[in-house]
């Protein structure tokens, strides 16, 4: 058995997702920056839901923290972009655009399955507009013996008291 750890440091810009999901899906990195670009994009339409369908499985599940007063969220992925299309209309995305970059991926694989940690820096309008705080995904993926698969993302947000463990920021 061999556990091979791979450690990336990205930063996203705003842009198309590859056009196809298929060559994306041929490594759990491929999969996960293709993720995070599709959902980030400039002013006017949100994301092409249709095609961020496509990375997960039909069982996915998302999981948000708790976070303030709000109690933690499990939700398919269709109740994500449910969740996803009321912030774009509250926070008036239409007009901004969103960009969710990567502030650093661990991903470690094994046979048939992956785990990733992401650390996240979500801005509303461009990749140079101001921060809007950090969060982590946590992502479990799967490989089908063709391509891989979300099976599960798990969210935490940074704040004072729960700041980002120095070992995940390299």
């Amino acid at each position: 058995m061999i556990l091979v750890p791979v450690v990336l440091t990205v930063a996203l810009a705003v842009a198309s997702p590859p056009p196809d999901v298929q060559e994306a899906a041929r490594s759990p990195e491929g999969l996960i920056e293709w993720l995070y670009d599709m959902v980030s994009f400039g002013p006017g339409p949100e994301p092409d839901w249709e095609m961020f369908r496509e990375v997960f499985l039909d069982e996915a599940v998302l999981v948000f923290s708790p976070r303030g007063d709000r109690p933690m969220r499990v939700m398919d992925v269709d109740g994500f972009i449910r969740d996803w299309e009321e912030f774009y209309r509250d926070a008036g995305l239409e007009s901004t655009g969103f960009t969710e970059t990567i502030g650093g991926m661990s991903v470690r694989s094994y046979g048939s399955i992956a785990h990733a940690f992401v650390i996240f820096e979500p801005r509303l309008g461009p990749p140079e507009a101001p921060m809007r705080g950090r969060g982590l995904d946590s992502i479990e993926l799967a490989h089908d013996g063709e391509r891989w698969w979300i099976a599960s993302i798990t969210t935490d947000f940074e704040d004072p008291e729960n700041p980002i463990p120095e070992d995940l920021l390299r």
